[in-house]
């Protein structure tokens, strides 16, 4: 399991709750968090991981293919330099 101690985060957001996972052999952290009013959840991998799923549309298939995660309605794509590959989902607030 990878170590994901190191992940980013943005100022002021808090985590409420985190848990390592495994989405067809591949380790994953989800994150329950909350910035600014708004309530969401991600999903978090190391881009070395992933790098096979070369656009969000693939990635997104993988996770609903592999995983009993929902990720319905609004969500975000970020791929930093940190070495992180982020699917932000089920927005509240």
């Amino acid at each position: 399991m990878h170590n994901f101690s190191d992940v980013p985060k943005e100022k002021d957001t808090r985590i409420i709750e985190q848990q390592e996972i495994v989405i067809n052999s591949i380790p994953a952290l989800l994150q329950h968090w909350e910035w600014d009013g708004i309530i969401a959840d991600s999903l978090i991998f190391k881009s070395s991981d992933v790098v096979g799923l070369i656009n969000d549309e693939d990635l997104l298939e993988f996770i609903n293919t592999y995983s009993d995660i929902n990720i319905a309605g609004s969500k975000t794509f970020k791929r930093n330099s940190s070495g992180y590959c982020f699917v932000n989902f089920n927005f509240h607030g």
